[in-house]
């Protein structure tokens, strides 16, 4: 902020607490955001959400660089794995396909 102060077109905002630019927000987007689901699962493991990104500019500890994130939707309980490649992804789906059936 004591930048933009230095700005005249930018007085405005300088009394808001809030201000949120908009323009550095999306500058740091590199998609278009999902849309909001209004779907909900009442019954455990009816749905859940799997996205599967990467690869990452800077590997983890263990040399991953991609990422699956599975989202429980009726709980919204989140289980992240870290892979090395994407050939990884479909063991890990299968792994948590067994922890669900044997756990819950």
């Amino acid at each position: 902020m004591s930048k933009l102060s230095h700005i005249p077109c930018t007085d405005k905002f300088m009394n808001k607490g809030d201000f949120a630019c908009e323009a550095c927000i999306l500058a740091k987007v590199h998609r278009v955001p999902f849309i909001l689901s209004t779907s909900m699962a009442f019954t455990a493991f009816k749905l859940i959400h799997m996205d599967l990104w990467g690869p990452y500019r800077v590997s983890s500890m263990t040399r991953a660089t991609n990422f699956l994130t599975i989202v429980y939707d009726y709980t919204r309980c989140t289980w992240v794995y870290l892979m090395q490649n994407k050939m990884q992804t479909a063991t890990y789906v299968q792994n948590f396909i067994a922890y669900v059936q044997n756990h819950f």
